[in-house]
């Protein structure tokens, strides 16, 4: 093989590399607000259920006006959960990070190496508040 061969085989495998991360980056990009709406209903569901548990406000769930982050606040501690859209990522309030990633042809939330469904990511942001 010559270094043109050579050449034209490496430009290939990173033109293939990159079309194929794009493609992913799309599908992710095509499925973050639907998945990130579930979490912050799932957030709210939840926040008012252990509050009408309590029988009280107990934990208060607040959405930022631009939706990309949500705040669950507990006497003066505010826990606040943000989207982070270039990384396709969740910031929770105590620092955990969940990933969307693709599983199959299904788009999924992993905090590694489990896979989390929107609601279960509300109930453990909300549980972790909760608990302080």
């Amino acid at each position: 093989m010559d270094i043109s061969d050579w050449a034209k085989n490496v430009v290939e495998r990173k033109k293939q590399a990159l079309q194929e991360k794009r493609a992913k980056d799309d599908k992710l990009d095509a499925s973050l607000g639907k998945k990130w709406t579930e979490v912050c209903q799932a957030a709210q569901k939840a926040t008012e259920q252990l509050n009408k548990e309590m029988g009280q406000q107990y934990v208060v769930f607040s959405q930022d006006a631009n939706a990309d982050k949500f705040s669950l606040k507990v006497g003066e501690t505010d826990n606040v959960v943000r989207l982070e859209r270039p990384n396709h990522a969740i910031h929770g309030g105590r620092g955990k990070t969940y990933h969307l990633a693709i599983v199959g042809e299904t788009t999924v939330w992993k905090y590694d190496p489990v896979d989390y469904t929107s609601e279960q990511i509300a109930r453990d942001e909300v549980e972790q508040a909760f608990e302080g």
